[in-house]
């Protein structure tokens, strides 16, 4: 570790020794260096200058230390502003009706202070409710409706294995289209038994799903199984990406031509009540690494973000005044803080935000804002244009808000602020709001302590892929990617004289599934990742496992006070549990798997007396050896499954 020099290490009294030590050396005459001398006098004012410049030489500030990140290529977090979704209770007369984007909400927390919201985008309103959600998959109907709109459990949308032809179907008591353009259905993703999605740093990620959804209105209720039956609705915005996220999807109100075969459900289809309007989304294209699950899914729900739009707002300094001066470094401050983002004009010509006025010269229109002071500074005419005199600062729109003040409690009291608007017949403020929780996601800007940590992190972590290690980090940490585990193998190659690497990467998604296989929008993005931060010699191939199935027979024998079906359980779970590609770890990639090994580890369960004898037989790119014992190439994996196990329990 490199040792700071302190600069400051002498005081007043050793810099004043030092000058006057020197004085004979540069004239002869001065011999009177008592304080009563004149030039003594201008000496110590001299020493008391040298002492203050090397003070401040010696200071690090955090004005330093962030000019220092910035050179590093790392800039502080900004703040973020919390998130929650507000249900709407739609009053008489509101059928239709769309709350727009940037309409302000209030949530008071009992804190004394309220907290303004914006709607994130428009919500159409619709009367219609929804009455039933049943799951058909496999030709299989669960009625779902319960765990869908109370929240008490979860629910699959498309069963436990999501398989082409397998659909969603949500009933509503009226036509939710009746007076509406757009519906907009809010699915609230449960993924509390998921890992979360991966991350690699700031780096953005490019999952694109290859799952093809088809959203559906029936034309002919007496058909409803034959797929000709229904036609499918537009969809407009698709927040839960195929359903791998949770989020707003908006479908689009049908033309007049096929509006008019909407009608009532007048058999009563899916074994449910006649008299409803359905929809359903169904599945074209299969491909789930995990079947989506969620836990509501609701109507007339806002997306709302703690934060305020400003327009026009006229800029002051420190003093109140609100017109510029010839000064440099001039700073003028917003009425609110911290802000988000802002557009800034002066006298009418528009000016450019940059990070530091470094960057800029003498004829840069440019201004440095300061989020947490709610403020801009202008340059010195060198590095950054000074403001003409006597001009205006105008925001012509800025957004303040965030923190983790916006982070309010699911008790919170919500209204809308305008009073002069209404929804149907009832003025905006009493209408009835309701939270789906609490609101998060605030956070205040990052300190530069926290920044400096975070880049110690990002230092240690690989983001250019040299060795094979660095392959299988950075395929686990494709963004956006619930990742199980990856293997990365190198071959070398000539062609043409030019010698290369080949790596091959295989990928293993999170699921439950005994034979984990990745997704087309899987493998595309981990190859996009792969590839970016490749070196630029390397050949990059991204592929899914090669499983091995196997079929294990045993024998045991049983101690007293243990039934058949008690060590028939056992012993299946364990040995599913330890070839499973993923669980406990995971079974190693390219791994044989011993006959020895499984003996001991059905010999460790309670109720065992003794392993009579076990076999495996295998069926794939596999090589037995004279124990029996099963081999796999360095890439591949086992596939083990309950009905592939067979205990036998001797006396």
């Amino acid at each position: 570790m490199v040792e700071i020099p302190d600069l400051d290490d002498r005081e007043f009294e050793d810099v004043l020794s030092e000058a006057k030590r020197q004085l004979p050396i540069y004239t002869d005459e001065w011999t009177d260096h008592n304080a009563h001398d004149s030039g003594i006098a201008i000496l110590e004012l001299l020493t008391w200058l040298a002492e203050s410049y090397t003070y401040q030489l010696n200071r690090v500030t955090d004005e330093h230390r962030e000019k220092y990140l910035r050179l590093l290529g790392v800039k502080r977090r900004l703040p973020t502003s919390a998130r929650v979704r507000v249900g709407v209770e739609p009053p008489s007369g509101a059928d239709g009706q769309t709350i727009p984007a940037g309409a302000t909400l209030v949530a008071d927390d009992g804190s004394g202070d309220v907290k303004a919201f914006e709607t994130v985008s428009p919500t159409t309103i619709t009367e219609a409710t929804i009455d039933k959600i049943v799951t058909y998959a496999g030709g299989d109907i669960v009625n779902t409706t319960a765990e869908a709109t109370t929240g008490e459990t979860r629910f699959q949308a498309f069963g436990d294995d999501p398989s082409v032809g397998d659909a969603l179907y949500v009933g509503f008591d009226g036509d939710p289209f009746a007076d509406a353009q757009t519906l907009t259905l809010t699915f609230d993703l449960y993924d509390d038994d998921l890992p979360q999605p991966a991350s690699h740093g700031e780096m953005e990620g490019s999952f694109d799903p290859s799952v093809e959804l088809v959203w559906e209105f029936p034309k002919a209720y007496e058909r409803w199984t034959d797929d000709d039956a229904w036609e499918s609705l537009s969809v407009l915005e698709d927040g839960a990406n195929a359903f791998y996220d949770g989020g707003d999807v908006v479908l689009e109100r049908p033309p007049d031509g096929a509006n008019r075969t909407r009608q009532r459900d007048p058999i009563g289809i899916l074994e449910q009540d006649q008299g409803l309007y359905w929809i359903r989304c169904r599945i074209l294209r299969s491909g789930y690494e995990f079947p989506p699950q969620f836990d509501t899914v609701r109507l007339n729900m806002l997306e709302v973000s703690h934060r305020n739009t400003v327009e026009n707002e006229v800029l002051e300094r420190t003093d109140g005044s609100i017109e510029t001066t010839y000064e440099s470094n001039q700073e003028f401050f917003f009425q609110n803080a911290p802000v988000l983002n802002a557009e800034i004009d002066v006298d009418g010509e528009r000016w450019t935000e940059i990070d530091d006025l470094d960057r800029s010269n003498s004829l840069g229109t440019h201004y440095v804002l300061d989020h947490m002071r709610g403020s801009i500074r202008f340059g010195d005419g060198e590095n950054g244009r000074k403001p003409p005199v006597r001009a205006r600062v105008v925001a012509t729109e800025y957004v303040h808000g965030g923190g983790t003040e916006g982070n309010v409690s699911a008790n919170s009291r919500w209204e809308f602020l305008r009073e002069d608007a209404r929804l149907g017949e009832t003025p905006l403020p009493e209408v009835t709001l309701t939270p789906n929780g609490p609101a998060d996601g605030g956070r205040d800007m990052e300190p530069i302590d926290d920044a400096i940590d975070r880049f110690k992190r990002d230092f240690k972590r690989p983001y250019r892929a040299a060795t094979l290690d660095d392959f299988v980090y950075v395929a686990t940490h494709t963004p956006g990617l619930r990742f199980g585990r990856a293997h990365a193998t190198a071959t070398e190659r000539t062609v043409d004289g030019r010698d290369y690497r080949e790596i091959d990467v295989v990928v293993v998604p999170y699921s439950r599934q005994t034979r984990p296989k990745p997704s087309e929008g899987f493998v595309d993005a981990v190859q996009t990742h792969l590839d970016r931060t490749r070196l630029v010699t390397d050949v990059v191939s991204v592929s899914e496992p090669t499983y091995v199935d196997v079929d294990v027979n045993v024998v045991v024998s049983a101690l007293s006070g243990y039934t058949d079906a008690e060590l028939t359980a056992a012993i299946t779970e364990t040995l599913l549990t330890f070839l499973h590609p993923i669980e406990a770890g995971g079974w190693p990639f390219g791994h044989p798997l011993y006959i020895s090994d499984v003996v001991d580890i059905i010999e460790d369960l309670p109720g065992i007396g003794a392993v009579e004898t076990v076999s495996v037989t295998a069926r794939g790119e596999r090589r037995i050896n004279e124990y029996g014992d099963v081999l796999i190439d360095d890439s591949a994996l086992f596939a083990l499954t309950e009905r592939n196990v067979r205990v036998t329990i001797g006396e």
